[in-house]
């Protein structure tokens, strides 16, 4: 199955998950899966009839999933209604089905949303800020990936949280911080281990006055002053975090370098470009990513994912 047998799997109640565009191959290949491994009840949006002739094409079966055909009149009033509720709606399509999937978990009708395979990262992320919301006390949405390195003999942790990958160009010494304090949670939720947290920089403690680097060692202190039980430490480069043999040599005293399985990049440059850089030019597994700080779960299908990334983001979320 995947990668994530061996600590993600659901206890009680299966998840009601809703992958929005499920005329697409992979999502419909995920989505049968799912339901196979009882790993969620899979909610796929559209006319039962229509997607059942896709899922005979693609080899699949929709026996035992719910199909909602959030085109019909009763689904478009009530997404209609709530759209008029928003200041403003933004324009959002109510036949659009990322909107669709998004109104149910925002009312209540499912635990996660899924989107992203037809359509932008961009799109599926407004939809979402403006249905799903923000958490209560927070301001900021990122994107965290795990990377899964197997096998590897000189890095001490097996998952290692990539963060942000997905969302703020720039961030502000206060968004990093917010980035490092979800992605402690996220990382703690899905692998059950504490979070050692690593702010990346090309400097390691001090060694440049860069303005740049500077800007991490000042979110590396208000996040520990807003979370003083996190283990945080920084600024440092990526081997001081990751290599204990290297750590040793450049910042000895600290209990993160070389122990580090949260990282958190200075922009969303570096951390998109060091996730592709793993994800397609090494042996080593990328699952996610999965948004962090919307009120309600949601995140986006990267347009490359194949059926296998698919269901491994739905474990993600939704463990």
């Amino acid at each position: 199955m995947s990668v994530l047998d061996s600590f993600t799997r659901p206890i009680g109640k299966l998840p009601r998950v809703v992958l929005c565009e499920s005329f697409d191959q992979r999502v419909l290949r995920a989505a049968q899966a799912l339901h196979q491994h009882k790993l969620a009840d899979v909610v796929l949006l559209g006319d039962y009839e229509e997607l059942d002739r896709f899922a005979v094409g693609y080899r699949t079966d929709l026996g035992g999933m719910e199909v909602l055909d959030y085109e019909d009149d009763k689904m478009q009033r009530g997404i209609r209604s709530g759209l008029s509720d928003l200041h403003p709606s933004g324009g959002l399509d109510p036949t659009d089905p990322v909107v669709a999937g998004a109104w149910l978990v925002a009312n209540g009708l499912a635990d996660a949303v899924i989107a992203g395979a037809a359509t932008t990262p961009t799109h599926v992320m407004r939809v979402y800020l403006k249905l799903l919301g923000m958490a209560d006390g927070c301001a900021t949405m990122s994107g965290m990936s795990l990377v899964v390195f197997q096998s590897c003999p000189f890095v001490r942790n097996r998952m290692v949280g990539l963060a942000d990958v997905s969302v703020v160009p720039e961030p502000t010494v206060e968004q990093l911080s917010d980035i490092a304090i979800q992605s402690a949670a996220s990382y703690e939720r899905m692998t059950g281990v504490a979070a050692k947290i690593a702010f990346l920089s090309f400097s390691t403690m001090g060694s440049s006055d860069h303005p740049a680097a500077r800007k991490m060692a000042d979110a590396v202190a208000l996040t520990s002053s807003r979370k003083p039980e996190l283990a945080v430490d920084g600024e440092m480069q990526i081997d001081a975090a990751l290599i204990p043999a290297i750590a040793g040599a450049k910042s000895p005293s600290s209990a993160v370098a070389g122990n580090a399985n949260v990282l958190v990049f200075p922009s969303l440059n570096a951390g998109n470009i060091a996730e592709k850089i793993i994800e397609r030019f090494s042996d080593y597994r990328v699952l996610g990513p999965i948004l962090q700080g919307t009120k309600y779960p949601g995140t986006y299908i990267p347009r490359a994912s194949s059926a296998e990334d698919i269901l491994d983001q739905v474990r993600l979320l939704t463990c």
